[in-house]
């Protein structure tokens, strides 16, 4: 059985800047979460948040699909004090994480994906 607990904790801990991660569905129901004790908001307010972006990263990658542009893979939303990194997983799944501004989103990324090809088989079921 695959730990995503795990694989988020591991993430969050190994790269400076992050606060949090969670594994969604596009329809808006978690599957795994982490938050570090440095989350500038609640993890439920984050949470809340992320579940209200699922619909535009769901369109995005269905958008992207249908327009032969190829797979949807990262998608960002930048505010003043943390940016949002999405990673489409699979067609019913996305990795959300939350970080500052100073967070080096390229290393986030690649770990993540890294990461993710770990567990990959128990999204293909």
């Amino acid at each position: 059985m695959t730990n995503f607990k795990t694989f988020l904790s591991n993430l969050v801990k190994s790269c400076n800047g992050l606060y949090g991660a969670t594994i969604m569905g596009f329809d808006g129901i978690t599957l795994s979460k982490y938050f570090s004790k440095e989350l500038p908001l609640s993890p439920d307010v984050f949470e809340a948040l992320i579940a209200d972006y699922s619909p535009l990263v769901k369109g995005f990658h269905e958008k992207s699909y249908n327009l032969d542009l190829g797979k949807t893979k990262n998608i960002t939303a930048t505010m003043n004090n943390v940016s949002i990194l999405f990673k489409v997983l699979n067609n019913n799944y996305f990795l959300a994480v939350i970080s500052s501004q100073n967070a080096y989103l390229g290393k986030i990324d690649y770990y993540s994906s890294i990461e993710a090809k770990k567990f990959q088989a128990a999204f293909d079921v």
